[in-house]
């Protein structure tokens, strides 16, 4: 019997690949393909049984190597998904460090990409010990997988809860009526005790963070491999960001989604706690939800003295006087101005007033700019496009004076759907 006869006699899914003596070092490297996934202890046993072989036959003093390349593993994968957690299995092994992290975790494959979901209470030690790019360093040198794999926290992943000592019902050192309200503003995760910060402080390098604002936009996208993907942006007047949760499927993941739904219709605040990262599938900031909890509607105090003229325009009649040096593009208008949330997909022309939270430019490319402001009156948050020409560049330098200032501004047009 031959050496490639062995090979595969020991295990149906080897191949001997590849053989190569070197006479000079004495040594003799083994290349075995592997159709199906392997644990590491059976590949072990395998390699010390052909050494004997090699060994025992014909080179006595040879130094024998032998190395297994998997391939096609992806692709078993996504048909097999017991294959997946056979491989976090074998992650584990390589990571004890994280082992107990990922036996408590979803491997799946979404748009050819393996994608690996974890529970939410190991975001600080993934962040902190850079996991990701552990794992793949593990799925190169182990199994050839080159594309490596990226993590999201899963809501709905819990890491086993430890033992506590309970009196009357509840957790020693605690009392009742904290339990009970944690439970009651608690959507998902565990509950957050550490205090928001402002949106407009976030940077790149902000990772955990905790913040807290009203809903302005709310998307829910079905998973291929099922569950649902939650896209939502949240604002706290200072700035607004998007934010991502994943559900799984099942009863759980539609009442979380029902209960943020709640809380957008009915206008009420959510504290989230997550990771602030840049998103490669958004190509943009984005905060990976890993806690949600309902949050106390908080509107920030007016404390300035002296009030901008622009906010004494809600009463005017037609035509009011207004300074030129207010005027900042257009002409003086005499509409009533209506709340922000009165404005409907019906509504055709509209005169609103609102600070501005957020400021985008872009140039066109038949001259002039594109300003997108999103502009709220803390009743609703709405997007505002001008199109001021070349030569106007002044008006920009104005609404960013106007943004930093927080100052408010009176803004009259049509509120139709934009194609772009």
């Amino acid at each position: 019997m031959n050496l490639g006869e062995y090979v595969n006699k020991l295990n149906k899914a080897f191949l001997l690949k590849e053989a190569v003596l070197n006479k000079k070092r004495n040594s003799l490297r083994l290349t075995i393909a592997c159709s199906k996934l392997i644990p590491v202890s059976q590949l072990e046993r395998a390699k010390n049984d052909i050494r004997e072989l090699v060994q025992s036959k014909s080179h006595p003093d040879v130094d024998c190597s032998v190395n297994f390349v998997f391939y096609d593993l992806l692709e078993q994968i996504e048909k097999h998904p017991s294959v997946a957690k056979q491989l976090l299995d074998e992650l584990a092994d390589c990571l004890p460090t994280i082992a107990h992290v990922l036996r408590h975790s979803n491997l799946e494959m979404e748009n050819g990409k393996l994608v690996l979901y974890y529970p939410t209470g190991a975001m600080d030690l993934f962040g902190y010990l850079n996991v990701e790019n552990k794992i793949n360093a593990v799925l190169i040198r182990r199994y050839g997988i080159i594309d490596g794999i990226v993590s999201y926290p899963s809501a709905q992943l819990m890491l086993p809860k430890p033992v506590y000592q309970e009196t009357d019902g509840y957790v020693s050192g605690t009392s009742k009526n904290t339990v009970q309200q944690e439970d009651a503003d608690l959507i998902c995760g565990k509950p957050i005790k550490e205090e928001p910060i402002q949106m407009c402080d976030l940077t790149e390098v902000s990772n955990r963070v905790v913040v807290m604002g009203s809903i302005i936009s709310f998307e829910a996208r079905p998973l291929n491999k099922g569950g649902t993907l939650l896209l939502f942006g949240l604002t706290d007047k200072t700035n607004s960001i998007n934010c991502k949760l994943f559900l799984n499927k099942g009863e759980k993941g539609e009442q979380i989604q029902a209960a943020i739904t709640q809380c957008m219709n009915s206008k009420k605040t959510l504290k989230v706690n997550g990771r602030y990262v840049f998103d490669t599938f958004m190509g943009e900031m984005c905060l990976h939800v890993a806690d949600v909890v309902k949050g106390d509607r908080v509107l920030r105090e007016d404390k300035a003295e002296k009030k901008p003229f622009r906010r004494k325009l809600e009463n005017a009649g037609p035509k009011p006087n207004v300074p030129q040096e207010n005027i900042i593009m257009g002409r003086v208008f005499g509409a009533r101005i209506i709340k922000m949330s009165e404005v409907t997909e019906e509504s055709e022309t509209v005169t609103v007033q609102g600070g501005i939270i957020s400021m985008d430019v872009r140039e066109r490319k038949n001259g002039g700019f594109i300003v997108q402001c999103y502009v709220t009156d803390r009743s609703n948050t709405l997007p505002i496009k001008l199109f001021p020409k070349a030569e106007n560049k002044d008006i920009i330098d104005k609404l960013a004076e106007i943004k930093d200032g927080g100052d408010w501004i009176v803004v009259h047009g049509k509120y139709q759907r934009d194609e772009f």
